[in-house]
């Protein structure tokens, strides 16, 4: 999940770096996994989605950059599968400059 109020190459970048560090904890070495890219408004709309991932039971990683002045920028999840993919239903796609 990204927050649109950055510019696209600060979106692309950050939540790589959030896929990347929640492949390292919850990675399956033996499957492949699907990325899915989640937008949200900005940091305060990204933290609020923590809060209802950890209310659900999600595992997930979020991302804070240092060069942001320790902004949350991205987070990524655990895989889901099945049913459980619907915890992320209410946020839109990830979309170039929308």
């Amino acid at each position: 999940m990204i927050r649109k109020d950055l510019p696209p190459v600060h979106q692309l970048c950050q939540s790589i770096h959030a896929a990347h560090e929640a492949g390292i904890r919850f990675g399956n070495a033996e499957g492949i996994s699907s990325l899915v890219v989640c937008s949200v408004p900005d940091e305060a709309a990204l933290k609020e989605a923590q809060t209802k991932l950890e209310a659900r039971g999600v595992k997930h990683y979020m991302f804070v950059e240092d060069d942001f002045g320790d902004q949350a920028t991205a987070l990524a999840t655990e895989p889901l599968q099945g049913s459980r993919r619907r915890i992320l239903s209410d946020y839109p796609l990830w979309k170039e400059g929308a």
